[in-house]
């Protein structure tokens, strides 16, 4: 890994290739440190009985929801919903015409009451075993009519060893947090984790559950915004120089 800036690290501990992706953001926004990738988590696909062409509404707020139906993506005429700029830039490589993209789910669910306001559609909503917002039960409250599907799972890797070796380098200054399983499974890869380290949060429920499973007096940094491009840019204003 480059060496960019004094040593200063941080730690990101989502899967491999979303890992490097994440750092290729940081250097876009001119991070000043090293990036240690530790994968905490893979992704495990399921493969659910599942007619994608009798629905005319798609939705899905993780790419990993949508890697295993690009043929049915290209070949059927769906209106689909998505949330964040990799989704979007995955649907428009494969011709997805009928797509509506959001930054955050809070938008994502004001384009959806709209939209399925207008007439009875057949809509079906793609996601992994742990969500951070029930799409469904909010839906489903203001009268409309859908159904779901778990499509893929997160895996906790065994990585016990490295990563607190990595955790107790006096170099590491923060740790890049993306969801709340991130946070269980650093817990139980670790017999101990230093509280002079910054955790850089994705959302509020991220940082709630930093301060439960860990200590209330960790330092939290979080983004107003759960968008990666403002996770990146956040980091890079704090990382210390």
């Amino acid at each position: 890994m480059e060496k960019i800036f004094l040593n200063k690290k941080i730690l990101l501990t989502r899967s491999l290739k979303e890992s490097q992706e994440f750092e290729k953001s940081l250097l876009r926004a001119n991070f000043s440190g090293e990036v240690v990738i530790s994968p905490l988590l893979e992704i495990d696909h399921m493969e659910p009985k599942l007619i994608l062409e009798k629905y005319d509404v798609l939705i899905a707020t993780s790419i990993h929801a949508l890697r295993k139906y690009r043929t049915s993506l290209k070949d059927h005429s769906f209106t689909v919903f998505s949330v964040g700029k990799r989704i979007n830039d995955f649907l428009s490589t494969l011709g997805v015409k009928k797509s509506f993209n959001s930054e955050n789910v809070s938008d994502l669910l004001l384009s959806l009451e709209k939209f399925l306001q207008r007439k009875k559609y057949k809509t079906i909503y793609l996601r992994g075993k742990n969500i951070s917002r029930d799409i469904t039960k909010h839906l489903r409250k203001l009268g409309h009519e859908i159904e779901e599907k778990i499509v893929y799972k997160q895996r906790m890797t065994k990585a016990h060893g490295e990563i607190q070796k990595i955790l107790n380098d006096r170099n590491l200054v923060g740790i890049a947090m993306f969801s709340e399983k991130s946070v269980e499974f650093l817990v139980e890869n670790c017999s101990s984790i230093p509280i002079d380290k910054i955790f850089f949060c994705f959302s509020k429920k991220i940082e709630k559950k930093v301060k439960y499973l860990i200590n209330e007096r960790i330092k939290c940094i979080t983004t107003s915004r759960p968008i990666i491009n403002n996770m990146a840019e956040m980091i890079v204003a704090k990382f210390p120089k």
